[in-house]
């Protein structure tokens, strides 16, 4: 009996020490960002789908479902394309103004980001309606500078309508 002692009480230490560890990462926000990409790319590939809730795409009309989705990826997580033949694919191919290309969802998405950002969306429902015509102008003036073919054209709109809004 007494040589299970040490035994017994090493395996209780390390069921402890086990628990311990498990029960700290309790809790944690998932990765965002580039991190993301290599620990949990499938997390990411779910917050992009469309209709995810509170997603990049979550209102997306079907017609440009797999553009957002691709430009979500992107923005996310910068180096993930599919594997060549990728160019094939005129979802990769397309420019910044081509509603039915990765580019032009991932530079909206980051136009968003920095736009929440600068004015800490989201915001009490006071403030919303000034707030809201403020952020729209940043969201409006960041895209067209990520993409200057867009200033002048009514992408907003038809961003909008791809949106279902």
């Amino acid at each position: 009996m007494r040589r299970r002692g040490p035994f017994i009480a090493i395996a209780v230490a390390a069921i402890a020490l086990v628990t311990v560890g498990l029960g700290a990462s309790r809790g944690e926000v998932p990765h965002k960002g580039e991190e993301s990409c290599f620990s949990d790319l499938a997390s990411t590939r779910e917050m992009c789908e469309q209709g995810a809730h509170f997603g990049d795409c979550m209102t997306v009309t079907d017609d440009f479902a797999d553009a957002c989705e691709a430009g979500c990826m992107t923005t996310y997580c910068p180096d993930y394309a599919p594997l060549p033949p990728h160019d094939a694919d005129p979802i990769w191919r397309a420019p910044c103004e081509d509603l039915k290309g990765a580019r032009f969802w991932r530079e909206t998405h980051a136009a968003e980001t920095q736009c929440d950002i600068k004015f800490k969306m989201p915001r009490s429902r006071e403030e919303t309606l000034a707030l809201r015509e403020a952020w729209d102008a940043c969201f409006k003036a960041d895209v067209e500078q990520r993409c200057p073919a867009l200033v002048g054209t009514d992408w907003h709109a038809r961003m909008l309508s791809a949106l279902g809004q």
